[in-house]
């Protein structure tokens, strides 16, 4: 109807737009996942980190229907207008791709001529820290979308609703 709203598409070129024309436009599952893990040790300390990757799926921006159309009866948001139609820029998005350090431990281990005096064989003292980072290229609050729906007052996973990020909080670092 105007300039940067929704774009129809006659897909099967039949001359209208209708139900017929409904079609599959993006795939919610990874072409690839995987993740390493990364030990160094040097004297008594040790330090390591699992890193994990997702390349090639596609996420759908539910929560924008709402901030950015102005869906519940509220002000559209300054991405929108930051971001809005642009002749030049490319208006078909692009794959998500992200690597994530999931954990990251220093740990120290107590010399063993200490120990054998008190009896002991190893104590290991150690910090860690969760989802320390994520390079991503997806500008949500996380690539990762957590989608959930509710059945019988309870939240469950469903492979109905994956890629698609209704706006839940990112990972929390911890």
């Amino acid at each position: 109807a105007w300039v940067g709203r929704y774009k129809m598409k006659d897909v099967n070129n039949d001359g209208k737009i209708d139900a017929d024309d409904r079609t599959i436009i993006g795939n919610p599952h990874p072409d690839l996942t995987g993740g390493f893990n990364i030990s160094l040790t040097w004297r008594d300390f040790d330090l390591s980190t699992y890193m994990y990757y997702s390349i090639g799926n596609d996420l759908y921006k539910h929560y924008e229907y709402y901030t950015m159309f102005g869906n519940l009866q509220s002000n559209y948001s300054k991405d929108r207008l930051a971001k809005s139609w642009d002749p030049v820029n490319n208006p078909n998005g692009i794959y998500p791709l992200y690597l994530r350090m999931q954990t990251l431990t220093l740990g120290y281990s107590l010399p063993k001529k200490l120990l054998k005096k008190i009896g002991f064989e190893k104590i290991r003292v150690y910090g860690q820290i969760s989802n320390v980072f994520t390079i991503t290229g997806y500008d949500g609050l996380d690539p990762e979308v957590r989608s959930h729906t509710s059945f019988e007052n309870e939240y469950v996973s469903s492979d109905m609703n994956k890629g698609i990020d209704y706006g839940s909080y990112g990972m929390p670092r911890q």
